[in-house]
């Protein structure tokens, strides 16, 4: 008997050091407690630091020598050979001007110019004097052509006026086309120019 009670007392003894899993309790968590921001101003920054001398960079790598080609072969040319900068797909390829209804023109004043014509972004020109009377009379007759711009216009080529239809070619150097006519004979004419590039 005596053992009996030996082993419940060693039983109430383990069972009050290990009280089970109802008995347990979980540690409390802390958190800390939540501030409001404040404004800070920091007032210890040191003076402004004159710096005086030089910097040597030494740590640059050497030249290096480079040889070779570049190719490029999608330039924009145009059927001359000549590098397109702007595309000019809005352009048409030609124009034709009128540049003066049938008109007589008499030997007084003998010298007469027209009024210049913008030619500027084409490359040649044809001028087309047409008598629609005939053939003129023999005489010293011709049309002077000038390009230039304002009042500063050059020689360039001449129309002379012996056939029904007269006409001569130019490249175009200047912004504008004029044509002074020299006549020594009445003249009936009607004038055309066919600009191209």
């Amino acid at each position: 008997m005596r053992k009996v009670a030996v082993w419940g007392f060693v039983l109430v003894a383990i069972a009050l050091v290990f009280p089970g899993t109802e008995a347990q309790r979980s540690a409390p968590i802390n958190t800390a407690p939540t501030t409001r921001p404040a404004q800070v101003e920091v007032t210890n920054f040191p003076v402004v630091q004159a710096v005086s001398g030089s910097i040597n960079v030494g740590n640059l790598p050497a030249i290096q020598p480079v040889s070779g080609s570049v190719q490029v072969s999608n330039l924009p040319f145009d059927a001359d050979g000549n590098l397109r900068v702007v595309s000019n797909s809005d352009h048409p390829a030609y124009k034709i001007v009128r540049l003066f209804d049938v008109t007589t023109f008499s030997p007084s004043p003998s010298f007469v110019s027209l009024d210049p014509v913008d030619v500027a972004g084409w490359k040649s020109a044809t001028v087309f004097i047409n008598h629609p009377g005939g053939p003129p009379e023999i005489g010293n007759n011709y049309f002077q052509v000038e390009q230039g711009i304002g009042d500063h216009f050059v020689r360039v080529s001449d129309v002379t006026l012996n056939d029904e239809r007269d006409m001569t070619n130019m490249g175009i150097l200047l912004p504008q086309l004029r044509l002074s006519l020299l006549a020594t004979t009445d003249q009936t004419i009607e004038g055309w120019l066919y600009l191209f590039n």
